[in-house]
């Protein structure tokens, strides 16, 4: 992980470095100058080579290993965490350098801003992220990436488990008090959201293993005017959309007005088929007259999840 440089003539995009034989990822290139973040190594001198095309030229001087310079990380805490993140992660160790531009926490592929960061120990705030589990990854300056001791885990897991809701049935209407039991909730209703389908559940109450949210109706409000395009009269003679699916504790609101320069008029009722003309005594009719203008609303009247059929 430290950044190695490397000076010289012929040097180009195409160059690749190596220290020891393993390859040092090549960051910047120009025609006198490469820079590479060096792979681990075993402690000691280690020769630094490059190659361009089919020409390689092994560099005077060597790259030494030391591990009096190598940062170690001794512990990490904590491997649980929340999906909000803002958890404080504390790492332990030596050799961690101080707080600088090029010093950085990474959690996955994610940033932990760094709140304090000294010789033996780094503090920083755990980033949102999905539940999962990460690694945890140090980036010490120029000293490069720390050795981890043995039996260390420098990974967390971020926790949000449903174990189980309660009770598994409730009103079409809403206003059911729902429990969800599980682990890595927040204490902060306003981080939590939770859906019944396509209805939200508003949460009253939360805590790390438990909330409780009280369910919305799904009822929705519909409109259909008249300004649909009919294959042989044209626009303003056909219902937009042409057919809708409701279902109880709906509203379905019709509006006409009839085309400029037209004189039409308009009812709704509803048939007993698509092909109906006449009023069948159905739960809708805006009245006995045409009018150029109007409209006409239906509420939770359903008496099934699907409409019967209405003339224009």
């Amino acid at each position: 992980g430290t950044v190695l440089t490397v000076r010289g003539f012929g040097l180009s995009q195409n160059a690749t470095v190596t220290v020891g034989g393993k390859e040092c990822e090549v960051v910047l290139a120009a025609d006198t100058e490469l820079k590479c973040r060096t792979p681990a190594g075993a402690a000691g001198l280690q020769a630094v080579t490059v190659t361009v095309g089919n020409k390689s030229e092994t560099a005077n001087t060597t790259f030494t290993y030391d591990n009096n310079l190598t940062p170690q990380i001794s512990g990490l805490s904590p491997h649980t965490a929340y999906v909000t993140g803002d958890q404080l992660l504390t790492i332990q160790g030596s050799n961690l350098g101080g707080q600088d531009n090029n010093s950085v926490v990474f959690v996955g592929a994610k940033r932990c801003l760094t709140e304090q960061w000294t010789e033996t120990q780094i503090s920083c705030h755990l980033p949102v992220m999905p539940p999962g589990v990460y690694q945890v990854d140090v980036h010490v300056g120029n000293r490069g990436f720390p050795q981890t001791s043995s039996g260390v885990n420098a990974s967390i897991r971020y926790i949000l488990d449903v174990y189980r809701i309660s009770p598994l049935s409730g009103s079409l209407m809403g206003g059911t008090m729902l429990t969800v039991s599980g682990s890595g909730f927040s204490n902060d209703t306003s981080d939590i959201k939770v859906s019944v389908g396509s209805s939200d559940c508003e949460v009253v109450s939360a805590s790390q293993n438990q909330l409780q949210c009280i369910i919305e109706s799904e009822e929705k409000r519909h409109v259909v005017t008249n300004q649909g395009s009919h294959l042989t009269y044209g626009l303003g003679y056909a219902w937009s959309p042409s057919s809708l699916q409701v279902f109880v504790g709906d509203t379905v609101m019709w509006r006409w007005e009839a085309p400029a320069f037209q004189s039409v008029g308009y009812r709704v009722f509803s048939v007993s088929s698509p092909s109906g003309t006449e009023y069948d005594g159905g739960p809708l009719n805006s009245g006995g007259a045409k009018t150029a203008q109007g409209r006409d609303l239906i509420g939770s009247q359903f008496p099934g999840s699907r409409l019967s059929y209405c003339k224009l």
